[in-house]
């Protein structure tokens, strides 16, 4: 499938999920990476296990700025020539937790959470009912253009050092015309998330992971910016 092909069909993907779930779309851009020298934390991401390819950057990005219920938040997806480059959703969380969080691909163990080795932390997140819900629905591959990319992580939480957080969330999933970009799974885990939080003062805190799309979405580092 030609690659300007696959943005259209994404760009409608996003449209009408957000159309159906009440989200209304303030704005979406198509990025050129290598005409962006901020974009470095797009250019370095090259975590995706691709089978028989490899290792793969994102070329460019299709950016979407959404409003809901008063909650403004970012979604970037990437793409390599045909290739959809899972995406990331960013937002703004008031409130924080003692330590950086990062939600990491189940074993047969379970979910993963890494949490700078807070136990008690670890223990909170596994047990909560609506987080654990919210989690299991989350996809841990995209496949495109026969190729499978397989996720790290899911799911980062960290603190901004201004009374509040960052939330990325990372979406896989399979489609063969469109793929959609999971804001009704975004909106759970946030609900789920933002129940969690508490309001002590918390220092930055640098996330498990670097996310891909800081450079498009903004980590908001200032207070709800």
């Amino acid at each position: 499938m030609d690659g300007s092909l696959i943005v259209g069909n994404q760009r409608r993907a996003v449209l009408d999920e957000a159309d159906a779930l009440g989200v209304e779309v303030l704005g979406s851009e198509v990025v050129q990476l290598e005409a962006r020298d901020l974009l470095e934390d797009v250019k370095l991401h090259a975590s995706l296990a691709m089978t028989g390819r490899g290792q793969v950057q994102p070329t460019e990005v299709q950016r979407f700025e959404l409003e809901v219920a008063g909650l403004r938040f970012a979604y970037a997806e990437g793409y390599h020539g045909h290739l959809l480059v899972p995406g990331e959703f960013h937002a703004p969380l008031r409130g924080g937790l003692r330590e950086p969080v990062a939600l990491t691909r189940p074993t047969f163990l379970g979910t993963d959470w890494l949490t700078n080795d807070d136990k008690a932390l670890e223990k909170r997140l596994r047990r909560d009912p609506a987080l654990k819900e919210a989690v299991g629905s989350l996809a841990w591959k995209r496949r495109s253009s026969g190729a499978e990319i397989k996720l790290a992580w899911s799911l980062q939480v960290f603190a901004t050092g201004t009374g509040t957080s960052h939330l990325v969330l990372k979406t896989a999933g399979a489609g063969l015309v469109a793929w959609r970009p999971g804001i009704r799974e975004f909106l759970v885990v946030f609900q789920a998330v933002t129940a969690l939080l508490d309001h002590e003062p918390r220092a930055a805190q640098e996330p498990c992971f670097p996310p891909a799309y800081c450079g498009v979405c903004g980590c908001w580092r200032a207070a709800g910016s």
